[in-house]
């Protein structure tokens, strides 16, 4: 028995999936976030946390503000008055960003939906475009448009940075090659004159027959090469090389560049590569593009929250104000020839107009840097440059270090760019200022800095404030690590005090401090990751831990110490989730506890101990970037063998399903809400693959009210989750025709709306036993299955949870048995006409009819009818002896019970319909009801409703069993039906009542 009960469960569900990929075609509408974000908070912030009515931020910040929402605008660089007619983009949500063209222009990369416009009119590229110009008068190039990279893929519009060398324009992107599963690096040259493509080519690989190039990022281009980053299927390993740009051919150096991932960031001035390792090196290196080499004399300077950088003769002038320890004044400036700090260069202060309340001395923030060759401007959060205003951006001169007349009077928001005639930033200022340092809280609705402020000097504080590298937080404390110090504290989240019982320093093996760059709290327990060797606090002494540790909210260190390995120079531990019991991590590691495990893993919470099998991943190679959780499974998100890794593993067996295709995307994070994975695009999990929201996602997080974004020019965005509720039961209907089974369900249109279904089949009532089928964009299925009865239900799901199970319906495939009689059998009857109705009987698929004039006989005939209840004819008067038998494979059933119609001519009065119910959504009533089975037949129905029970104050007729009222007023009103013919009404239904708001 119990073999052959596995048999028709697979069968079953064999049939079931084989039906679905035919039925499951379409689409619904399912719980997302907002489609734009609700508020933007600027600048310097690189952390963030979610909880309750807070958001909690963290960086390198000290002040915050709401950027302004005005369109970016170009600036006359004598006047400084505004250019109007300079391009500019007029896509709601798209700001205008370019990169120099070394000819005195700026290359646009474009999005799906931008448009454009100057003094010329409107300026909308053709739909593949990947590229457009602004030219070095500020105007749109309008014959200048580029293509996809790929001519053979014209939908994928992807595209990287792009760079001109010469009369050429190059880009590159990555796709997935699904012949092996890994990236595959492409390039493509354009006229600089026209943006046609002129070369694309794919087929890179380094030396004869070795390693397919994965990834070409575009850097920027000296004179006469593109200059790109490199990488292989060698996770994280990035060598300098450059690109011809009219054979595209690739030349490569042994010059190794840092993981990408990290952070690192590049300018290209003149013949020169400038590299900034990210932290904790902060080392500016440099590269003679020639030879592609590490510059001859150059020392790289250390040079922490470098923003930008320009160059303008023998100076290299830099968005910051400490360089090798030493604090100057900014923007700093070092030798081009050495990278020795200018001691010649003094540029006067940049301060504020009012004194920080706090007494903190100020700081200048600064945030991008451009020249015309012969002035330095500079944008930042200052208000005055030796000592005359100077709202956030100021010219200085290049050679004299004076501060230049030139005064558009802006509060910068966005990067500074250049073409040859104009400057390109935003104005008016930003609004809802507040000084923060280093930390802060955002009010989750309107993105206001509260007043919470753990950093504020008037406390008199026992704690020295610097950057923080992440937060998180609990029920009563916010945790917060000093990206300078190592130090990890926690702060009180009503009084924002700062707990100095509770402490953590991480160092590495040198006793330089380490850095913490992911945390997670549960089990009673701070978890920490990152960069360090061992720590101390407050209730313990130094303590060897690698990469990995867990402090108790009472600041005591736990035991738990996961032991990770890896490959020299990697990333081991990038991210945590706790869910539960149990912590992930993941990362570049290689093995945890000795235990061969590749990126990902699960470990206890409290003892370390791997609790979950190895992730398989096609190729291997794999490197965890970003964790989620629905609750049921784990999101993963990175990147193995080159290629894109976003996907969900299954509890606790690890069974990796891989989301795709993912267009090259290489997530850096993962966030789930509303039913929505964010990582890098944003994936539907129930049908595994990318929606066709074109957003892109960087550093995200979120909690069920909403997602965080984190961008990369320092500034927030938040994301409410949209309105929505969880869907109803669906009702549920099905048929069989011999072994076929058709199954359609309605679903509960009072309710959220479904995103996806799961159907249920068993082989006994509220048994189901023999298949759970996924379906999704659909509400009809068929299959064939083997003969049986099968009982049957369906739930519904969104983003918000699941209903609860549908009616049961028992069908029956093949012959089995005949059905039940029929139950309920009544007429109504109008003139020479009557309408005979009775209730479904279990697994019919049809009906007979019998009558005679006879009791017992069926002389006039027995009528083959489908699969209704009900049957209306006119016949000569008389009486007839009428019962009715259902139907299936088997044949026909028993007959129901009979009844006498006596068709006299008379027309009675109807009955009262049974089974009045209302559904209110928003302000649109619908009515439902059942016409009576015995009377006169109702040719109508009137609803009738008032404010007080029995009263009238508006009657609708209606033809049919259903009534649909759009836009009624608000309030509470009593309601009844009445059926009618020529004869007259029927007596009431009881009073429902109906409260619409």
């Amino acid at each position: 028995m119990r073999k052959a009960r596995t048999r028709i469960r697979r069968v079953v569900a064999a049939g079931l999936l084989v039906a679905l990929a035919v039925a499951s075609r379409g689409s619904v509408v399912r719980a997302d976030v907002a489609a734009a974000a609700a508020w933007r908070v600027a600048s310097g912030i690189s952390t963030a946390f979610a909880i309750d009515s807070t958001i909690y931020v963290g960086g390198a910040f000290t002040q915050l503000y709401t950027p302004s929402t005005a369109e970016d605008q170009f600036y006359d660089p004598i006047t400084g008055q505004v250019r109007a007619e300079c391009a500019r983009s007029t896509s709601a949500t798209r700001s205008l960003f370019g990169y120099p063209d070394n000819q005195g222009g700026l290359l646009v990369p474009v999005q799906v939906g931008d448009t454009y416009a100057d003094s010329g009119g409107s300026f909308v590229p053709p739909d593949d475009t990947t590229i457009v110009r602004i030219a070095p008068n500020c105007l749109w190039d309008r014959q200048f448009a580029a293509g996809t990279v790929d001519p053979a893929d014209p939908f994928n519009t992807t595209i990287g940075p792009p760079a001109r060398a010469g009369n050429l324009v190059v880009a590159t992107n990555a796709i997935v090659n699904f012949t092996t599963g890994f990236l595959q690096a492409q390039a493509a040259a354009y006229s600089a004159v026209t943006g046609a493509r002129t070369l694309f080519r794919n087929d890179y690989q380094l030396g004869f027959g070795g390693q397919r190039v994965s990834e070409l990022g575009v850097l920027g281009a000296s004179a006469t090469r593109v200059i790109v980053r490199v990488r292989t299927g060698s996770l994280g390993t990035y060598t300098l090389g450059a690109l011809d740009p009219a054979t595209l051919d690739l030349f490569t150096s042994s010059s190794t560049l840092v993981d990408e991932s990290l952070g690192a960031r590049s300018w290209i001035r003149g013949n020169t590569l400038f590299r900034l390792r990210p932290s904790p090196s902060n080392a500016l290196e440099a590269y003679d593009l020639t030879t592609l080499a590490p510059k001859a004399g150059w020392t790289a300077p250390v040079v922490p929250s470098l923003t930008d950088i320009e160059v303008v003769g023998n100076r290299v002038f830099l968005a910051a104000r400490v360089v090798n320890g030493q604090t100057l004044s900014a923007p700093a400036a070092v030798l081009a020839s050495s990278g020795a700090i200018d001691t010649s260069w003094a540029p006067p202060a940049l301060t504020r107009r009012v004194p920080d309340p706090n007494g903190v001395p100020y700081q200048p923030v600064l945030t991008a840097l451009a020249t015309d060759g012969v002035r330095i401007y500079v944008a930042g959060d200052f208000e005055r440059v030796g000592g005359t205003d100077r709202d956030g951006v100021a010219a200085i001169g290049a050679a004299s270090a004076a501060l230049d007349g030139w005064d558009p009077a802006p509060f910068l928001v966005s990067p500074l760019d250049a073409t040859t005639a104009a400057l390109l930033m935003t104005r008016p200022t930003g609004s809802n200022r507040a000084t923060r340092r280093y930390l802060a809280a955002v009010d989750r609705a309107t993105g206001v800095p509260t007043a919470w402020d753990p950093n504020d000097a008037a406390k008199g504080l026992l704690h020295t404030p610097g950057p923080v590298s992440v937060v998180a937080a609990d029920a009563t404390h916010v945790y917060f690590a000093n990206a300078a110090s190592g130090e990890v504290l926690r702060a009180d989240r009503t009084t924002a005090v700062v707990d100095q019982t509770w402490k953590v320093t991480v160092t590495r093996a040198d006793g330089t401090p380490g850095a913490v760059s992911t945390m997670a709290i549960g089990n009673g327990l701070v978890y920490l990751g990152g960069d360090f060797d061992r720590l101390t606090g407050v209730n313990f002494g130094v303590t060897p831990r690698r990469w990995l540790a867990a402090i108790g909210t009472d600041g005591r260190l736990s035991t738990w110490a996961p032991v990770l390995d890896g490959n020299t120079g990697t990333t081991w531990l990038r991210t945590l989730l706790v869910d539960g019991r149990t912590v992930y991590l993941g990362g570049d590691f290689t093995s945890v506890n000795g235990v061969y495990l590749l990126g990902y893993a699960a470990v206890d919470g409290l003892s370390g101990a791997v609790t979950q099998p190895l992730m398989y991943v096609a190729g291997d190679n794999t490197s965890v970037y970003g964790l989620a959780t629905d609750g049921t499974q784990i999101f993963v998100a990175g990147v193995a063998f080159g290629a894109p890794l976003v996907g969900a593993a299954s509890v606790p067996d690890a069974q990796l399903t891989q989301y795709g295709p993912t267009n090259g995307v290489v997530p850096t994070s993962a966030a789930f809400v509303a039913g929505r994975l964010y990582a890098g695009q944003e994936y539907d999990p129930d049908a595994t693959a990318p929606t066709t929201r074109a957003d892109r996602w960087g550093k995200v997080v979120a909690d069920a009210q909403g997602l965080v974004h984190l961008l990369a020019d320092g500034s927030v965005e938040y994301f409410p989750a949209l309105p929505g509720n969880p869907p109803g039961a669906p009702t549920l209907a099905a048929t069989s025709f011999g072994n076929t089974v058709s199954i359609a369900w309605t679903p509960d249109a009072a309710a959220g709306v479904p995103s996806s279904y799961t159907l249920y089949a068993g082989n006994a009532p509220g048994v189901y036993n023999l298949a759970a089928i996924p379906l999704r964009g659909t509400t009809t299925f068929s299959a064939t299955v083997p003969t049986g009865l099968y009982y049957l239900s369906v739930v519904a799901r969104n983003g918000y949870g699941t209903s609860a199970l549908s009616n049961e319906v028992a069908v029956q495939a093949g012959c089995v048995a005949p059905p039940p009689a029929p139950t309920g059998l009544g007429f109504t009857k109008f003139g020479g006409a009557v309408s005979i109705a009775w209730n479904a009987a279990s697994t019919a698929i049809g009906y007979q009819l019998e009558a005679g004039t006879v009791a017992g006989t069926a002389n006039l005939g027995a009528i083959p009818l489908g699969n209704v209840t009900r049957f209306t004819t006119a016949a000569p008067l008389g009486v007839y002896y009428v019962r009715v038998r259902a139907a299936n494979a088997c044949g026909a059933g028993p007959a129901s019970s009979e009844i006498a119609v006596n068709l006299d001519g008379s027309t009675p009065l109807p009955q009262t319909p049974t089974g009045l119910v209302a559904s209110v959504t928003g302000r649109t009533v619908t009515f439902g009801w059942n016409p009576a089975v015995a009377g006169g037949l109702a040719s109508g129905y009137q609803i009738e409703a008032g404010v007080t029970p029995g009263g009238v104050i508006a009657v609708l007729p209606t033809g049919a069993t259903t009534l649909s009222v759009a836009n009624a007023p608000s309030g509470t009103f009593y309601v009844r039906v009445r059926a009618v013919n020529a004869t007259g009404a029927s007596a009431p239904t009881a009073d429902i009542t109906v409260a619409i708001p």
